[in-house]
């Protein structure tokens, strides 16, 4: 009996190491996770490896390190996370920041070239190491990134059977479970042997697109695959299956070369095979054949084979972060095939900690006022999120909190309110944010600070994925980074997904002016209408008087000038005014072209007392997004009123969206009633 319990403990302990070993804790206190990687891990989207010898030994800087940033961008676009992998002064980096990328670059060949063989060593020496295949599925695998982007594989050289020269890239795929996506392997080395060896070792080799290996610069080989794939979801299910059988094995998917591409492929491959005759001319034999080779090859070509090979890396990246994102989908719940969430209103933006401090008496600045103090769950995605979650709208809302206890009590009171809170990351080293607000005695605002700078780590890998072609509208606040903005639309404009951006203050109400063009909506107040106008005036070089240009003007320049589709303009106690680039009913025609029609004004809809006036735009933004997207209601009139009605009943609440906005309430208050 004892020696069963032993035995049994024993299992369940190799299974944990097994299983778990890269998250020893030792071995985590040598890799370091950019902040992008460590969100991605963190909330578990897709991500992409990305090796690190293309930028040292690739190419020369600046080349290099303006291919590696070309490269993540691709990789982002597709919804995936970026991580290039490197070893920097001893560490391993999952993951390079701009400057560290930049340094990397800068060093070139100074710095050594990392096979899985010489990792320890480099990071025992606390030297810079460039990471090859083999050291790049290594070390991904450590933190449980499965999908490699790559440009080409190493395999068996020529005469490897005598010299027994054969890349470590074949050894490490047959014991690390990463998919490596890569063009094949050049024709410089043994293609029917390297296939062998992978055999051998019980690697699945996938044509993707094909029947036939692609020879790295040609499409063909005339060698066949093991098995030939066509779609992202068909490698993803290939790969997921591998996973589900814990087969420890990785997977090669084969990509060949881009059609555009082609003819400076072949004209490469010629090349090759006439560096070739010269080595075997020359007697040249060994280990000195793959250098002799290469040398040849870029004097014949004359760096041409260099922009093959950059269109090659391209094309590998973009479809191995389509393969981790349909990866991603099946991983939960196969919404590859089944897409349940797809018809989902998605909201991305800030829940903060809203601490609301007003004055009992006629407000004075330099000194104390004697008021109140309250402390609720705010941030303008949150609150255009918690009115669509009241209103009973499909709705999927992606943010982030600390893991800290005021994150705690925000997830809290998000499940408390019956909101999902399955797409809101926590994230180490983080503070949640928080907003402070101090209020007059009438409720208007007096000034405010806002700590948001956990918002800079939300990334569009985050937000991608969550994003596709039947999203009916995806609806953006300030609080995001540009980039994650511009990547954001740039997908949603792909998709022909309506967009709606929320500014969120003035100052962040700048972060839409280079974008405006891809924008559906947006609604901004009168402060941050001028502020946007007036930016966007100075991009094109054109004179601005702020004396001269009123809202309407500056709400007409950005629809005809800045192509911007709609725009509902926020006017404080005087309500909203609708302006567009189409005919709604109840619009007129602006003077002039292209033609902009403009709503009649909406007057508020009246409250008795004014309690808090934060939060009222947000809701009414909510509504507004309910009436068009759940309800489907085409009359402006009534989604507008519908609108002034929520921002009415949160002006009355001393929370930042009023618990009385209920599709029952809504519904009752038709167009003409107040």
């Amino acid at each position: 009996m004892k020696k069963d319990r032993t035995r049994i403990f024993f299992l369940i302990l190799l299974t944990f190491c097994y299983t778990n070993s890269w998250q020893h804790p030792h071995l985590l206190d040598d890799i370091d996770l950019s902040d992008e990687v460590r969100l991605a891990l963190d909330v578990g989207t897709p991500i992409v490896a990305l090796e690190s010898t293309v930028i040292t030994h690739g190419m020369p800087y600046p080349q290099n390190v303006e291919t590696a940033v070309e490269l993540e961008d691709i990789v982002r676009l597709e919804g995936a996370t970026p991580a290039t992998i490197a070893i920097m002064d001893g560490r391993i980096q999952i993951g390079l920041s701009p400057s560290k990328l930049n340094q990397l670059g800068k060093l070139g060949h100074s710095v050594t070239k990392t096979s899985r063989r010489d990792i320890a060593a480099v990071m025992a020496k606390k030297s810079n190491g460039a990471t090859t295949v083999s050291a790049t599925s290594f070390l991904a695998s450590l933190v449980g990134i499965r999908i490699f982007a790559t440009g080409g594989l190493g395999g068996v050289h020529r005469d490897g059977h005598i010299t027994m020269d054969v890349s470590a890239d074949l050894r490490e795929l047959g014991k690390t479970p990463v998919a490596v996506i890569c063009a094949g392997v050049k024709s410089l080395l043994d293609i029917p042997r390297s296939l062998e060896y992978l055999e051998t070792e019980g690697v699945p080799v996938v044509g993707y697109g094909t029947s036939e290996f692609p020879a790295f610069f040609t499409p063909t080989s005339g060698e066949k695959v093991s098995v030939r794939l066509d779609t992202p979801s068909e490698c993803a299910r290939l790969i997921q299956t591998q996973s589900k059988l814990n087969m420890r094995t990785g997977v090669v998917i084969a990509i060949p070369i881009p059609k555009e591409s082609a003819a400076e492929g072949e004209f490469v491959e010629t090349a090759i095979q006439t560096a070739l005759q010269h080595a075997d001319q020359d007697g040249i034999r060994g280990n000195a054949a793959t250098p002799y080779l290469l040398a040849k090859v870029n004097e014949l070509t004359k760096g041409e084979s260099l922009k093959s090979n950059i269109a090659l890396i391209k094309n590998n990246a973009k479809i191995a972060s389509q393969i981790a994102v349909a990866l991603h989908r099946l991983d939960h719940g196969d919404v590859v095939e089944k897409d349940d969430n797809g018809d989902q209103i998605l909201v991305v933006g800030g829940v903060v900690v809203d601490t609301i401090s007003r004055s009992l008496v006629k407000h004075r600045f330099g000194t104390s006022n004697p008021g109140t103090t309250t402390s609720h769950v705010g941030g303008v995605g949150h609150n255009i999120a918690r009115a669509l979650t009241q209103l009973n709208a499909p709705l999927t809302f992606v943010s982030v909190v600390g893991r800290d206890p005021a994150g705690d009590a925000l997830l809290f009171q998000l499940s408390k309110a019956n909101m999902d809170t399955s797409h809101i990351a926590i994230l180490d080293n983080s503070t949640t944010a928080q907003y402070s607000a101090i209020l007059d005695e009438t409720g208007e605002m007096v000034t405010a600070i806002a700590d948001m700078d956990i918002f800079s780590k939300m990334t569009s890998a985050v937000v991608l994925p969550r994003l596709t072609s039947k999203t009916p509208v995806v609806v953006l606040d300030g609080n995001l980074p540009e980039q994650t903005i511009s990547e954001i639309l740039d997908r949603a404009t792909d998709l022909k997904v309506p967009t709606w951006f929320e500014p969120t203050s003035l100052e962040k109400a700048s972060k839409c002016v280079n974008h405006i063009q891809k924008l559906t909506y947006l609604s901004p107040n009168r402060d941050e209408l001028a502020e946007i106008a007036h930016l966007l005036r100075i991009k094109m070089g054109l004179d601005d008087d702020r004396e001269v240009h009123t809202e309407v003007t500056d709400a007409i320049f950005l629809i005809r000038t800045g192509r911007l589709k709609h725009l509902l303009l926020k006017r404080g106690s005087e309500g909203v005014t609708f302006y567009s680039s189409m005919p709604w009913p109840g619009t007129t025609r602006a003077q002039g072209e292209p033609p902009v029609y403009v709503s009649k004004e909406y007057p508020p809809h009246l409250v008795d007392k004014i309690v808090d006036v934060t939060g009222a735009g947000d809701s009414m933004v909510g509504a507004i997004l309910w009436g068009m997207f759940s309800e489907k209601e085409k009359n402006p009139d009534q989604v507008i009123a519908w609108g002034l009605e929520a921002a009415k009943l949160t002006l009355g609440s001393d929370e930042s969206v009023s618990p009385a906005i209920t599709p029952d309430r809504l519904r009752n208050h038709r167009t003409g009633s107040t």
